[in-house]
Formats: C-alpha cells, sequence, structure tokens
C-alpha cells in the first residue's frame, strides 16, 4: 500500500506550510469577499475547503505516509469539489482550487498510483472546468498551469527519493564501516592471542628440545667423565681415547643446541629412523659403559620429520633416565613397525617407576606424543624390569 514510516524532511514541512497558508489564505478571502461565492453558503465552502485540507493531510504526515490513500483521498474530496462547484453550480473558481491538488500528486507519485492518477488530476477533473471557463481558450490554459504544478511537485518527488537513498546508502555503508572495524579489532586481538600462544608454544617446544638433547649428551659426558678418573691412572691410553671420544660427543651436543636454537632437523634427517636410534643406543653405550640392545621389527616407512624426531627425542630421554635416574646397567629398546603404527618399547633394569611422578622430560615426551594422536605407557613388570612404550599411529601409502 506504499506505506511509508520517515520522519518529514525541510520538504515536507515547506509544502506543508504552502497548503496550509493557501488554505487560510483562501478562507480569509472569500470570508471577506462572499460575493464572489454567488450564492454558495460561506460555511458550506469553508466545510468543502476544510476537508480538503484535513483529509489528505491523515494519509501525510510525520511518521506515516501512505501514497495510494493520500491519492484516493485527495480524489474524494477535491474530485467531490471540482465537480459540484464547476458542473452542478456552474461557478468559476478557476483553477486554483486544482493546483495544489496537481502539484502534491506529482510530490507523492509512485509507480502504484502513476497509473491512473495522472490522468484524473492532470485531464478528467481539468475538464470539469468545461461548464464554467469563461471562454475555451481560458478552459485550454488551464491545463497548462496544472500541468506547471504538477512537473515541479514530481522534480522535488524525484530530488527527495534520491536524497532518501542517497541517506539509506550512507547509513548502510556507516554501519557497514562500523562492523568491518569491529572485526578488525576482533581479529587484531585474535592475531594476538594467536601470537602469544605461538611465541608459548615455541619457547615450550625449544624448552623440550634444550632438555632433551642437553640432558642426553650431558649425562653421557658425566658418566664418562666419571669413568675417565679411574683409568687415567691405570690405563692412560684407553683413558685418552675415551676423552677424545666424550670431546667429539660434547661437540656433537653443541651441535644439537645450535639445531634446536635455529629449528634445524638433525643432520641425519635422510638416514632411516631405525639407524638413526640405533647409532644414539651405540654411542650412548659406549660412552657410559651401559649395555644397549636394539631390535627393529617389521617392514620400515617413510615417516615425518616431525615423528622421526619425537622418537629420537624418546630414544634420547628414556636412556638418559635409566642411567641417570633409574642407574641402570642394561636398556633394551626395541623399534616396531606395524601397518598403522610405530612402536618404541625400551626397557631397563634399574628402579621401578612411581606413578605420578613423571617430571619435566616425561612430560615433554608425552606431550611431544600427543602432538601426533601417539600415546605413552609406563609399566614395571614382574621382573623387575621398567618398560617405557612410545606409540604413534601413521598412514603407509598403498
Amino acid at each position: 500500500m506504499n506505506t511509508e514510516k520517515r520522519s518529514w524532511l525541510w520538504i515536507d514541512w515547506f509544502i506543508f506550510s504552502l497548503r496550509a497558508s493557501w488554505y487560510i489564505i483562501g478562507v480569509v478571502y472569500y470570508f471577506v469577499n462572499q460575493a464572489d461565492l454567488e450564492g454558495l453558503p460561506f460555511s458550506f465552502f469553508a466545510l468543502l475547503v476544510t476537508a480538503s485540507f484535513v483529509v489528505p493531510n491523515l494519509f501525510w504526515r510525520p511518521g506515516y505516509i501512505n501514497r495510494q490513500l493520500y491519492a484516493l483521498s485527495e480524489l474524494a474530496v477535491t474530485g467531490f469539489f471540482t465537480v459540484y462547484t464547476n458542473i452542478f453550480l456552474t461557478l468559476n473558481f478557476g483553477s486554483v482550487f486544482l493546483l495544489l491538488p496537481a502539484f502534491m500528486i506529482g510530490y507523492l507519485a509512485s509507480r502504484q498510483t502513476s497509473a491512473w492518477t495522472f490522468p484524473v488530476f492532470l485531464l478528467i477533473l481539468p475538464g470539469a472546468r468545461y461548464w464554467s471557463a469563461e471562454s475555451f481558450t481560458i478552459f485550454i490554459v488551464q491545463y497548462i498551469d496544472v500541468f506547471v504544478f504538477f512537473a515541479f511537485g514530481a522534480c522535488l518527488n524525484v530530488i527527495v527519493r534520491s536524497h532518501i537513498k542517497r541517506e539509506q546508502l550512507l547509513e548502510e555503508n556507516t554501519a557497514q564501516s562500523n562492523f568491518i572495524q569491529e572485526q578488525n579489532k576482533i581479529l587484531e586481538q585474535y592475531a594476538v592471542k594467536v601470537e602469544q600462544l605461538t611465541l608459548l608454544e615455541e619457547r615450550n617446544r625449544l624448552a623440550k628440545e634444550l632438555h632433551d638433547s642437553i640432558g642426553h649428551h650431558f649425562t653421557s659426558i658425566t658418566v664418562g667423565l666419571d669413568a675417565i678418573r679411574y683409568m687415567l691412572e691405570l690405563e692412560p691410553e684407553m683413558a685418552k681415547t675415551k676423552v677424545e671420544g666424550l670431546a667429539e660427543l660434547s661437540r656433537k651436543g653443541l651441535d644439537e643446541i645450535r639445531k634446536s636454537i635455529h629449528s634445524i632437523a638433525p643432520s641425519e634427517e635422510d638416514m632411516p629412523l631405525s639407524s638413526q636410534l640405533e647409532q644414539i643406543a651405540l654411542e650412548f653405550a659406549a660412552h657410559t659403559g651401559t649395555f644397549i640392545q636394539f631390535q627393529c621389527f617389521g617392514e620400515e616407512c617413510p615417516v615425518s620429520q616431525q615423528t622421526k624426531l619425537t622418537f629420537i627425542r624418546c630414544m634420547q630421554e628414556a636412556i638418559t633416565n635409566a642411567k641417570r635416574h633409574g642407574h641402570a646397567t642394561e636398556i633394551k629398546a626395541f623399534l616396531t613397525f606395524r601397518t598403522d603404527s610405530i612402536e618404541l618399547v625400551i626397557e631397563n633394569n634399574g628402579h621401578t617407576f612411581i606413578a605420578g611422578d613423571l617430571g619435566f622430560g616425561l612430560n615433554a615426551m608425552k606431550d611431544r606424543l600427543e602432538q601426533l594422536q601417539g600415546r605413552l605407557e609406563i609399566t614395571n613388570n614382574s621382573t623387575g624390569q621398567f618398560s617405557l612404550i612410545c606409540t604413534v599411529p601413521v598412514r603407509r601409502n598403498v
């Protein structure tokens, strides 16, 4: 029904003031010059003019505009006034009472109302003056007056609609801009949190790397130096060879620290996982004098560098703890490649495990495995062997 709920613009108030002035001036003029009414009672005239002013305003007011009902009400009151005074009373009021209605029809025109309001207010209603016009020329000229007022109202209609559309677009753009700014703030806050979490995660990762690599190498060096102390007097040549080995081990430990700091994978990254774990076991056994048995079962498959590094750190942490804390003299390590997982089992004859007492190293090992959807199991079997089982799921390429 062409209903709009909007506040009046300044142009609406200006037109309302124009209509009110037109109405007041007309009533006052014919009150003073009632002879021009040619016998029409002034009270009845005032009633018709008042209805022509008030009734359409019921559908065109601040906060409510109904273009179709306004046009119908204007047709009812103005049409009745025009037909009654020109055809039945043949009173010559000129086109004065058609000009503002034609202007308002143009100002409030819409696609739905234009189809019938244009011919009615521009052609039919002015035709009622055929019976009251002084001459045919004046009758024809009135059409020009009505059309000019209608065209002026239609121009204002286009201007106002363009203004309203521009204001709506501005409001939408403002709302969109505010929304984008809010989203940007949220994204900035999220980015800060992600950066903080990334830094925390990297710090924890680096701490685990340093703990595993430094702890492993320095345990080997410490145990080796303790052995050299007793070998210096009895077997100097063997002690010299042992020192050279420990020096090489310390240099390798320094390299590991540098690689950890720079997030570089071990230099043996192209070697199979089983070869790297076996090399770690042999070096640890050589430098600490601990018996280490390493065996590999199943068909070895390629694994990611992260998986490989996880098993290397688990191996280093397990044998280091077995010697440092468990005082083990015998360690067994079994690497098994299954169809859907890789399992590393490390057993030693050292002290049994106390439930809940993981420590930093074992916690770091557990975290590494869980990041790969793996798991860590620690048991004490019936023979007094301490067992540590690391399992990581894998997907083989078919």
